[in-house]
């Protein structure tokens, strides 16, 4: 790792590093780095920079702009990881100088070959118009798979959280536009044209300091999306909006283009009903989900989400809900895990313990196979509770697997006394 000082350029000059990490701070010869990135260095596959709290501060615009320009131009560059390891959140007397986002764009927009962008404790500035270019640079990107922005903030002119007008919307059933300081828009459409894009994480460690997305936004992404297979959102005011706004993609018919999305955290989202309802949806008609993470804002029930997994036997393996969950909604979630013959994890974070005993017993039966035993290796159709699926033998089997589990083994032949009887 180097520091980039005015006597450190030469592995770049000999044109033999693949992997490089530098270090830049106030006393770092940008010119010089970026000349000897401009000059013949090609190899370059992976960059890493670590970012003092000095760098910028001490660093002209233009320089910052020329070497992320320098970066960027590498034909090979396949992965660009910048991070300020030296900011300290817990200090709020500290600030980090900020990246011009500009920056990012000229980088991003010649790096034709990039497939991991990662960015973490980065202050950004730059106006909307700035924002708008961000978004072009990755318009249509060829080889983009993974974009990874976490614990970043925008400087203090960017940072509202003026999401009155976006609920309004909201409450009338349209979607809200990038009128209402959804600075991110562009960026999260922008990925939506991103084909090969795999993977998007956008966190704040505060609410709103990355900005706000629009429900019309996060919808585009997610239905144009189609090779998407994980989105995390956590650190952003999401609302019952938000949720709607995801459906199309989701849950459409069989002639709609729908999102292969796999994996889907949400942070905080002011679920309400409406909120509720439309994530039960999303929940039985999907096919692709198999994790979904979420916290629900202070007095938000989910009896419709609970109500939905009976009719869940698709792909959704684990489910993780933050929050005060009321008592009904724990009730409710206890009464579908029953019926539910897939989920293998649940968690009801901050929920009382009233409940979680059915819970954990039913999670652990669909972990012994009861889905298999139930409905039988082929069908999958939700059908008659007295139609046995699998054959006797593999019942007897998980029998005497789980011989010494005295509950496994009451549930086993309560659900299927005939294992009791004799058979001529």
């Amino acid at each position: 790792m180097d520091n980039f000082h005015d006597h450190s350029n030469q592995p770049l000059r000999q044109n033999n590093a693949s992997h490089l990490e530098i270090t830049l701070d106030a006393a770092s010869n940008l010119l010089a780095l970026a000349v000897a990135l401009f000059a013949n260095n090609t190899s370059i596959k992976s960059l890493k920079a670590n970012i003092h709290q000095s760098f910028m501060a001490g660093t002209s615009h233009s320089e910052i702009l020329f070497l992320f320009e320098a970066l960027g131009s590498r034909p090979h560059l396949q992965e660009i990881v910048i991070r300020d390891l030296r900011r300290l959140r817990s200090h709020p007397n500290v600030q980090a100088a900020p990246l011009p986002i500009q920056a990012l764009s000229l980088a991003l927009i010649q790096a034709s070959k990039l497939q991991v962008l990662q960015l973490s404790f980065l202050t950004f500035s730059g106006t909307t118009s700035d924002f708008t270019t961000l978004g072009a640079s990755l318009q249509n990107h060829p080889s983009l798979q993974e974009i990874d922005i976490s614990n970043c903030c925008l400087e203090a002119p960017y940072r509202e959280d003026d999401y009155e007008a976006g609920e309004a919307f909201a409450m009338a059933g349209e979607p809200a536009t990038q009128d209402n300081n959804c600075i991110l828009d562009p960026l999260i459409k922008a990925l939506a044209t991103i084909q090969p894009l795999k993977k998007v994480t956008l966190n704040a460690t505060i609410q709103n300091e990355m900005g706000n997305m629009s429900p019309a936004s996060l919808g585009f992404l997610i239905r144009h999306s189609t090779n998407l297979q994980s989105i995390d959102l956590q650190g952003f005011a999401l609302t019952h909006g938000h949720i709607a706004a995801m459906i199309p993609g989701l849950c459409g018919t069989q002639n709609d283009r729908l999102s292969s999305l796999k994996e889907i955290c949400l942070g905080t989202i002011q679920l309400g009903e409406l909120g509720d309802k439309s994530l039960a949806q999303i929940l039985q008609s999907n096919t692709t989900l198999e994790y979904v993470d979420l916290k629900l804002d202070d007095g938000d029930s989910s009896v419709h989400v609970a109500k939905a997994l009976i009719d869940n036997h698709g792909s959704l393996r684990h489910l993780f809900i933050h929050g005060n969950i009321t008592p009904i909604s724990q009730q409710s979630f206890a009464e579908a895990m029953e019926f539910n013959y897939v989920l293998e994890s649940m968690e009801l974070m901050n929920g009382s313990a009233e409940y979680l005993p059915a819970i954990r017993f039913y999670l652990r039966m669909n972990a012994i196979g009861r889905r298999e035993l139930l409905m039988g290796p082929t069908d999958r159709s939700i059908g008659n509770t007295n139609a046995i699926g699998a054959s006797k033998s593999k019942w007897v089997e998980a029998l005497i697997t789980h011989r010494k589990d005295s509950s496994a083994l009451f549930y086993l032949l309560s659900v299927n006394p005939l294992l009791c009887a004799d058979v001529q």
